[in-house]
């Protein structure tokens, strides 16, 4: 089985970097190949419209976001964790998502093989997990609906100001290593 992780943190160190890190870390130690996407540094550039990618069936672009929806496309199964900044995912993760449209077909059906699976993880500083609730159900709803993955797992890191939060939550490690666990 072979799993990508996405860290759409723009921090190097970040809490979603240990948050993946800690789910790929899981997977690997149970067989599984994993690779680790860091959007910390990348270049990166934004979806401009141009609909390239409906004609020839791939983004026009080529970036550090071309690597990763490569990989995706290869993989198995899917780990996504990103910040969320006043209310919703930052830009540089959003730019991923954002450019995946190109897995869209025109008759809007998906290019991804199907039976990927994936986990999605939110973090924010907000200690109320129902607080930016809808931009972690709108990614969990765009994987499954525009892509087709099957979303096994949805979770919300909180009180993530700190970047080393995440580290030192044994509690919500356990709880991701867990969701990683329901990949296999």
């Amino acid at each position: 089985m072979k799993v990508v992780g996405v860290s759409g943190s723009p921090r190097p160190k970040s809490n979603s970097s240990t948050i993946v890190k800690a789910a790929l870390d899981e997977l690997a130690s149970k067989g599984a190949e994993t690779e680790l996407f860091e959007m910390a540094g990348m270049k990166i550039e934004g979806c401009s419209g141009c609909m390239y990618c409906k004609s020839k069936g791939k983004c026009v672009k080529n970036d550090d976001i071309t690597k990763i929806i490569e990989a995706i496309f290869n993989a198995d199964a899917v780990v996504l964790a990103a910040p969320i900044y006043f209310h919703k995912y930052n830009s540089q993760f959003r730019a991923l998502i954002d450019r995946m449209y190109c897995l869209v077909k025109p008759d809007f059906s998906c290019a991804l093989p199907a039976g990927k699976k994936a986990i999605v993880i939110s973090t924010q500083g907000a200690p109320d997990e129902n607080a930016f609730k809808g931009e972690t159900e709108w990614l969990a709803e765009t994987l499954s609906g525009y892509f087709k993955l099957n979303v096994i797992d949805k979770l919300v890191f909180v009180n993530g100001n700190d970047a080393n939060a995440a580290a030192e939550n044994k509690e919500f490690i356990s709880k991701v290593k867990s969701a990683a666990d329901k990949l296999l």
